[in-house]
């Protein structure tokens, strides 16, 4: 796209001064698309939209100011032209970006006359913008709501809070400091949490300090419960804040106490602040820290409170109640019950773990029938983990976790079944449904243009739209065809979120992976848990590329294949992003780990993930089955007694695509 056409979208847009964006003065232009036209009439308006005349304007040249837009230094670009931007339609990805954008312009623009126009015509939640406005309009009643709902919805720096409370004192509530207290200490934002509660009420104040205090886990937070009145102790985060003080400070007896006569009670009112997710990580953590104590009984007391059927996390209470019962208390009969709420899952994972684990509770009980009916409907789903340990239990494979190398013939004639039973079809009207999508179109104008990251961006907000099997299945398609097999893998992944498969497209192999030592399929297996086979990915602690490295992990690994004669390797955030740099460094990565555990792939696969040192802590304090003569059962609970959710996750995820890829690319 050159500038002459990026002009005439400025003209068109009527935007009076246009950053003319050189970066894609030589792009590719593909054959033009069907002209965009923005809605006829003028777009609803949301936080930071402005209402604006529609604009008619070329996909080609709308994706052209949109890149320029989201760049991640864009430069000096005027208020106007992000108004005009944001006041067509459809809503592209990063638009609360370019909202974000918008307003700081908005903000540092000169011209009171504009400011002015902007100002009467858009909704702010900015703090420095809402001042420019208050500025040239004065605190009209649309600035006063606006700049209560931002004060109770963003604006956490000390400077903007200062700045809303100087244009709005008389406007901010009790009501409205104490939801911005609650959604920042939700958040983390502890700092500001405590700047918040000095501007509550007395009441309130004492509760906010001392949830605080708990929640930073203060020595001395404790004694500052006596300075919160009585008709404040009820406050469930505060119960939750004090339980997760007093697990960390290992008092799990006053932890279990509390949770017996306040934090059922509170995680049921969770709903009502949004910490209900919050809340089953506390009592799953609780639980854990029990279970290592070897206080089974107790740990099941906290695991077993039966919350709402529709509750979330109902499914992992049930299956931590299931487990324990079964493994821990040898109460099969008690176990069969929560497994059976498991099996009713949605989700092919969680549902495939709760008949594996009904089978083997019905074998514990002398039920050999139901054991078997149990582990045959488990079966149906070999793209799972738990669904290929029901294949393997069927067969009598035995411990198939200790033996990496090779998959069970029960195993692959499964999944040879499952690979040639073909993906959803996707009919002619979902086919055209995804290829003449606005966000589809874009997609592959960007791709021409050599942009994929952006195009990953659109196809993942198409998938986030579609509305049934056929569509996702055309979209994963469409996404394969254009080399964006990331999209694929996370089709595959909602598909089976919802009861469904995708064998084909959903487990791609677009790379090749280094020879190793490593058993078979396990580099690809964990490349699409890493990184769903996207280059170009980075992880918000630094980690990038395929493998997922670290760049200091990366330059550890340069050197040791130069010392091992493999040449020399230069790291950095380009050659990371380059797929065989990235192999050949996270293949010696995990192949490290792989020897240092003996060539046992679960124990490598949590390594991977939470690092070495944690799984020795773990083999340690958990046992090692792999060592001391554990089978295929103790291999199983040592997975499950991993006390991170994302590890235990994991080690699954990466074994299953393991075994997948094992029988997909023997080679």
């Amino acid at each position: 796209m050159g500038r002459g056409a990026l002009k005439k979208f400025f003209l068109r847009a009527g935007i009076a001064s246009a950053v003319l964006l050189s970066s894609c003065a030589g792009a590719p232009d593909p054959a033009d698309p069907p002209a965009y036209s923005a809605p006829a009439v003028t777009p609803p308006t949301t936080a930071s939209t402005p209402p604006v005349a529609a604009v008619s304007m070329k996909l080609t040249d709308r994706l052209t100011v949109w890149r320029q837009l989201v760049a991640p230094s864009p430069g000096e670009i005027p208020a106007t032209t992000y108004a005009q931007f944001l006041g067509t339609r459809p809503v592209w990805p990063h638009w609360k970006l370019i909202e974000t954008r918008f307003q700081k312009a908005l903000a540092d623009e000169p011209d009171d006359g504009v400011a002015r126009s902007l100002c009467a015509s858009t909704s702010l939640n900015a703090a420095r913008a809402l001042s420019r406005c208050v500025a040239v309009l004065g605190v009209t009643p649309a600035l006063r709501t606006a700049g209560r709902a931002a004060w109770r919805d963003a604006n956490d720096g000390a400077q903007d809070a200062a700045l809303l409370r100087s244009l709005f004192a008389t406007d901010l509530s009790a009501h409205d400091s104490w939801a911005r207290f609650q959604r920042e200490e939700r958040t983390g934002q502890l700092t500001a949490a405590s700047q918040t509660a000095q501007l509550l009420p007395a009441d309130l104040a004492a509760l906010a300090t001392a949830r605080v205090a708990f929640h930073r886990n203060d020595p001395g937070a404790e004694a500052l419960l006596a300075n919160v009145p009585a008709a404040r102790r009820s406050d469930p985060v505060l119960a939750l804040d004090r339980l997760r003080w007093l697990r960390k400070a290992e008092r799990l007896d006053d932890a279990l106490a509390l949770w017996k006569s306040e934090g059922m009670t509170a995680e049921r009112r969770a709903s009502e602040t949004g910490a209900t997710t919050a809340f089953w990580t506390e009592r799953d953590a609780l639980a854990r820290a029990l279970l290592a104590q070897g206080r089974d009984a107790d740990a099941f007391t906290v695991a077993d409170d039966a919350m709402p059927a529709t509750d979330v996390h109902s499914a992992d209470a049930a299956f931590l109640s299931g487990w324990i019962a079964l493994r821990r208390l040898h109460d099969a009969t008690t176990a069969t019950q929560h497994f059976t709420t498991v099996a009713q899952s949605r989700s092919l994972i969680v549902r495939s773990g709760g008949y594996y684990w009904l089978g083997r509770a019905r074998a514990a009980a002398g039920d050999a029938a139901g054991s078997e009916a149990a582990w045959l409907q488990a079966s149906q789903w070999p793209q799972t983990f738990y669904g290929q340990m029901a294949i393997s239990a069927l067969a009598h494979d035995g411990a198939t976790l200790l033996s990496p190398g090779s998959v069970p013939a029960s195993v692959k004639t499964a999944l040879q079944r499952f690979d040639a039973s073909g993906d959803p079809v996707a009919s002619s009207v979902a086919v055209r449904t995804i290829a003449s999508s606005e966000l589809a179109q874009a997609a592959r104008i960007l791709v021409a243009w050599g942009d994929k990251r952006h195009a990953r961006e659109f196809l993942t907000m198409l998938l986030g739209q579609t509305t049934n099997a056929g569509e996702r299945s055309a979209l994963a398609a469409f996404a394969t065809r254009f080399g964006l097999q990331d999209v694929a893998v996370a089709v595959a992944r909602r598909d089976g979120r919802e009861g469904l498969a995708l064998p084909a497209l959903g487990w791609p192999a677009p790379v090749t992976p280094p020879p190793s030592s490593l058993p078979p399929g396990f580099a690809l297996g964990l490349m699409r848990q890493e990184s769903s086979f996207d280059p170009e990915i980075a992880s918000g602690s630094g980690a990038i590329g395929l493998m997922q490295l670290l760049p200091g992990t990366a330059r550890d690994m340069a050197r040791l294949v130069t010392r091992n004669g493999g040449g020399s390797i230069a790291v950095d955030g380009g050659t990371l992003r380059d797929p065989s740099v990235n192999m050949q460094l996270g293949t010696t990565y995990l192949g490290q780990i792989y020897d240092k555990f003996g060539g046992v792939a679960p124990y490598a696969a949590a390594g991977y993930n939470a690092g070495p040192h944690r799984v020795s802590q773990w083999l340690e304090s958990a046992g090692d089955p792999a060592r001391t003569g554990g089978g295929q059962d103790e291999m199983l609970d040592w997975i499950e007694t991993i006390p991170y959710a994302e590890t235990r996750g994991y080690v699954m995820r990466v074994w299953e695509n393991m075994t997948i890829y094992a029988v997909k690319n023997p080679a």
